[in-house]
């Protein structure tokens, strides 16, 4: 049986702006009081979020906090100013990942017909 990808989470319209300046590490950052909301929830999975040119992976969201993994996908970590727009962009990776998975062409996902006894089936 083929491996299943999980792909990231994806989220239409999700931007705010850096409520706070950060340096080139900092593993957490501040967006816009209320823009929190905007993003995914990481309950269901991780999410790509892009300022400026740096792609960073963020894996927890707690209101209008986000921690991050930074410098991904070749980028590198960069401060970035207070205003600076936060964005969950799609990414050349994730455009990838998803022209691999119908190369193979087999895709399996979950069947959310029923949320208590959810079916792995092929796509």
């Amino acid at each position: 049986m083929p491996s299943i990808v999980a792909f990231k989470v994806a989220k239409n319209s999700a931007s705010s702006s850096l409520a706070s300046a950060i340096n080139n590490s900092v593993g957490t950052l501040t967006v816009a009081t209320g823009d929190g909301a905007n993003f995914p929830a990481t309950a269901d999975g991780d999410f790509w979020v892009s300022i400026d040119s740096e792609i960073m992976l963020c894996t927890s969201r707690a209101t209008d906090v986000l921690t991050v993994t930074r410098a991904q996908q070749g980028t590198s970590g960069a401060a970035h100013d207070a205003g600076a727009a936060v964005e969950l962009r799609i990414t050349a990776e994730a455009i990838s990942e998803m022209q691999d998975e119908i190369k193979h062409g087999v895709l399996e996902g979950w069947v959310a017909d029923d949320a208590q006894n959810p079916s792995l089936g092929t796509l």
